[in-house]
């Protein structure tokens, strides 16, 4: 099953990372500018809650984003998971401090979550992407560090320029209707 796993996620921007490569990287300094994205969707506020407590108190991979995928679609629309304009997918960018040079890993709760975020940034051709093969689950299960606590999160815009954020949506790889 494994080899099946990786060989489909070989053959287009799904890449696998493992849990212990993505341990000594971060380990080692991280040198290579890899960012770890844990997504989430928040239900309900009870349920952003829960997921907020769970994320500090029960621990996350050390330096951790913790993003709502709710800021990845289009808020003026009324329907949900919607794919953001490309303002909106730049401004998101641009606070999360997630440059088209960065490499990031995506993971969730759930494969689906992890799934919208790493298609949403293919999307907007972002092409450095990750998925951490096991989720969080099998970082526990390997006892590798977790950190408690926030983790990480941008408190003002990046101050890098623009050039760094320059995302367009690829309108041929989604339906619009």
């Amino acid at each position: 099953m494994y080899t099946l796993l990786r060989n489909a996620f070989s053959h287009s921007n799904y890449r696998l990372i493992e849990c212990e490569e993505l341990h000594s990287l971060l380990s080692s300094g991280n040198k290579t500018n890899l960012k770890v994205l844990h997504a989430y969707r928040p239900e309900n506020r009870a349920n952003n809650m829960a997921e907020t407590v769970n994320f500090i108190t029960q621990g996350h991979i050390p330096g951790a984003y913790f993003v709502s995928i709710n800021y990845l679609q289009d808020l003026s629309s009324k329907f949900g998971d919607t794919v953001p304009s490309d303002e909106q997918f730049i401004q998101f960018m641009k606070w999360s401090d997630f440059s088209k040079e960065d490499g990031i890993v995506i993971y969730s709760d759930s494969p689906t979550i992890s799934s919208r975020v790493h298609w949403l940034f293919d999307v907007f051709g972002h092409t450095n992407l990750y998925f951490l093969n096991g989720g969080f689950k099998r970082w526990q299960n390997l006892n590798l560090q977790v950190e408690k606590g926030l983790g990480k999160f941008s408190s003002t815009i990046s101050s890098r320029p623009d050039s760094h954020f320059d995302y367009k949506m690829d309108r041929t790889k989604y339906i619009d209707f």
